[in-house]
C-alpha cells in the first residue's frame, strides 16, 4: 500500500477508530455528568435555604467540567479530521467504506454536541440561580 504521512492506509484507519472511540466516551461521560448534575439540582431545587456558596461551587465545577470536556473533544475531533484527511489522500476505491470515508463530515456532529454544551450550561445556570430573578 501507498505511505502517506509514514502511515498505511489501515493505520489511519485504526487511529481514526482509536480516536472516535475517544471522542465517543468523553461524549457519554459528559451524558453522565448532566445525569448527576440534574440530581443535585433536583436538591437544591427542594432545600429550604437557598445554599447561594453552595450552588456557586456546583456551577463552578460544571463550568471547569465543560471546558476539560470541551478541550478534550477539539483535541479529539482535530485529530478525527487529520486522520479523514489523510485518508482522502489515498486512491479511491469502489469499496462502500471507503466511499462512507470520503462523505464523513463531522462539523455537523461537532457544532451539534457544542451547542448542547451551551444550552445546557445555560439551563443549569438558570435552574441554579434563576428563582433569584
Amino acid at each position: 500500500m501507498e505511505k502517506v504521512s509514514n502511515l498505511t492506509y489501515n493505520e489511519v484507519v485504526q487511529f481514526y477508530q482509536l480516536k472516535l472511540s475517544r471522542v465517543e466516551v468523553t461524549w457519554f461521560r459528559i451524558m453522565y455528568l448532566h445525569a448527576a448534575l440534574f440530581a443535585v439540582l433536583v436538591f437544591f431545587y427542594e432545600a429550604e435555604t437557598f445554599l447561594t456558596q453552595q450552588r456557586i461551587l456546583v456551577l463552578s465545577i460544571y463550568t471547569v467540567n465543560l471546558l476539560v470536556f470541551h478541550v478534550s473533544l477539539h483535541d479529539g475531533y482535530g485529530a478525527l479530521r487529520s486522520a479523514l484527511a489523510d485518508l482522502k489522500t489515498f486512491p479511491e476505491t469502489d469499496g462502500h467504506i471507503d466511499q462512507w470515508f470520503r462523505k464523513v463530515n463531522l462539523s455537523y456532529k461537532t457544532s451539534v454536541r457544542v451547542c448542547f454544551m451551551i444550552i445546557s450550561w445555560l439551563l443549569v445556570t438558570f435552574l441554579l440561580f434563576g428563582n433569584l430573578l
